[in-house]
C-alpha cells in the first residue's frame, strides 16, 4: 500500500511540474452489473452483442482494440442458429480494420483456456493476447 500511495505522489509531482499531454486519447469500455442486468443472454452467449459492438468500433476507426472477455471455448449455434457466424464475421471484420488482441483466460491449473477455433482464426493467432496477472 506504501509503494502505491509514493507511485501515486509521484505521478502527481510530474503532472504539478511538467505535465505532458497524452499522444492519444485512450477510451475503456466496460461492462458493469447493469449491463449484464439488462442483457437477457449470459456473456456466453453475447455474440450479437459483441458483434454489434466490433461493428462500432470499426466504424469509429481506432488505432487498437483490446477485448478483456473471454470469448466461448465452444460453438452455440445449436442454440441459436447463425450466432456463431456473426460473432466471426465481426471478429473478422475487426481485425482486418485495426489491430485487435482478444484476452486468453487462464484456468486453476494455469493453462490457457479454450476459444472456439474460428474465433481464433477470426483474429488471427497474433491477436490473442493473456489476460491475466499473477498476484504480488
Amino acid at each position: 500500500a506504501l509503494e502505491g500511495a509514493l507511485l501515486d505522489a509521484q505521478f502527481r509531482a510530474l503532472r504539478a511540474v511538467a505535465p505532458k499531454p497524452a499522444g492519444a486519447e485512450v477510451v475503456i469500455l466496460g461492462i458493469d452489473e447493469a449491463t449484464l442486468d439488462a442483457t437477457p443472454e449470459p456473456l456466453a452467449l453475447w455474440h450479437r452483442p459483441l458483434a454489434r459492438l466490433f461493428e462500432g468500433l470499426r466504424l469509429a476507426g481506432p488505432r487498437a482494440v483490446g477485448l478483456d472477455v473471454q470469448l466461448p471455448d465452444r460453438s452455440y449455434d445449436a442454440l441459436r442458429p447463425g450466432i456463431d457466424r456473426e460473432l466471426f464475421a465481426a471478429l473478422r471484420a475487426a481485425a482486418q480494420s485495426f489491430p485487435l488482441a482478444v484476452a486468453l483466460g487462464i484456468d486453476a491449473g494455469g493453462a490457457p483456456r479454450a476459444i472456439h477455433p474460428p474465433f481464433v482464426a477470426a483474429v488471427g493467432d497474433g491477436g490473442l493476447g493473456v489476460a491475466t496477472s499473477l498476484l504480488d
